[in-house]
C-alpha cells in the first residue's frame, strides 16, 4: 500500500499540485473572509459591464448542464471500464460509493442550510445580489459537504490516475475545478461545501487506489471484452 502511494504521489504532480493550490486558496479565503460575502463574491463576481456580473446566458445554461455530469458519468465510466479492466472498474465503483457514503452521512450530521435558506434567514437584503436560475431546483438543506463536487474530483481524479499524459492530468483537475465551482455558481453550495468535497473525493480515490487489492488479483487486468472473446 505504501509504495502504490508513493508511486501515486510521483506520477500525479500535475493534479495534485493544482489540486493542493486550490485547498490553500479556499482555505485562505474561507479563513479572510465570512462565508456570505465570499459566497456572494464567488457567484456574482465583479460587474463586466452588463449588469449581471459573472453570470451571462451562456454560463448559466453550460454550468446548469456541466454540473449534471456528477449525477450520471461516474456510473456510465464505471460501466465503461468493466469492458477496460476490471480493476480500474472496481476502484472507480469503491471511490463513488465512498464518496456518497461519506458525503451523505455528513450531511445528515451538520444538516447545514443551503445558500437560499441561509440568504433568506439571515441576509436578505444580499438576496438581490445572488443570481438564481429559474429553470433549477434550489435545495434548502443538507449543504455540507458538495456530493456533487466529492463525485466529481474522486471521477477526475481517477481518469488522472490512469494516465502519465501531464496535459490530460491537467485538464482532468481543470474539469474537476469547474465542477466544484458549478455548485457555488448555482448557488446551491458555499465554498466551505465545495472545499469538503474537494478533499473528500480526492483523499478517498487516492486511499482506495493505494489498496493492493484488487489491482494485484489474476483477474484485475481481465475484462468483459475477455468473456465476449471466449466466446
Amino acid at each position: 500500500m505504501k509504495q502504490r502511494f508513493i508511486n501515486l504521489v510521483k506520477t500525479q504532480k500535475v493534479f495534485l499540485i493544482g489540486w493542493l493550490l486550490i485547498v490553500m486558496v479556499l482555505t485562505m479565503a474561507l479563513g479572510f473572509t465570512d462565508k456570505a460575502t465570499l459566497h456572494v463574491a464567488l457567484n456574482d463576481g465583479i460587474d463586466l459591464g452588463h449588469g449581471t456580473g459573472l453570470h451571462t446566458p451562456f454560463l448559466d445554461q453550460f454550468f446548469f448542464y456541466f454540473t449534471k455530469i456528477a449525477e450520471y458519468v461516474p456510473y456510465i465510466v464505471i460501466v465503461a471500464l468493466l469492458f477496460y479492466q476490471y480493476g480500474w472498474a472496481i476502484i472507480a465503483a469503491l471511490g463513488q460509493l465512498g464518496a456518497t457514503l461519506t458525503t451523505q452521512a455528513l450531511k445528515h450530521i451538520f444538516n447545514h442550510p443551503r445558500p437560499k435558506t441561509f440568504f433568506e434567514s439571515n441576509y436578505p437584503e444580499l438576496i438581490p445580489d445572488l443570481h438564481w436560475l429559474e429553470q433549477l431546483n434550489m435545495h434548502s438543506w443538507y449543504s455540507f459537504p458538495s456530493g456533487h463536487t466529492t463525485a466529481f474530483f474522486s471521477l477526475f481524479f481517477l481518469l488522472s490516475l490512469m494516465t502519465d499524459k501531464k496535459w490530460l492530468q491537467a485538464l482532468y483537475l481543470v474539469l474537476a475545478a469547474l465542477g466544484g465551482y458549478s455548485r457555488i455558481y448555482l448557488s446551491q453550495h458555499f465554498s466551505a461545501d465545495v472545499l469538503a468535497g474537494c478533499i473528500i473525493g480526492v483523499v478517498l480515490t487516492a486511499i482506495i487506489y493505494s489498496i493492493p487489492w484488487p489491482q494485484n488479483q489474476p483477474w484485475a487486468n481481465k475484462s468483459l471484452r475477455d468473456v465476449r472473446c471466449k466466446k
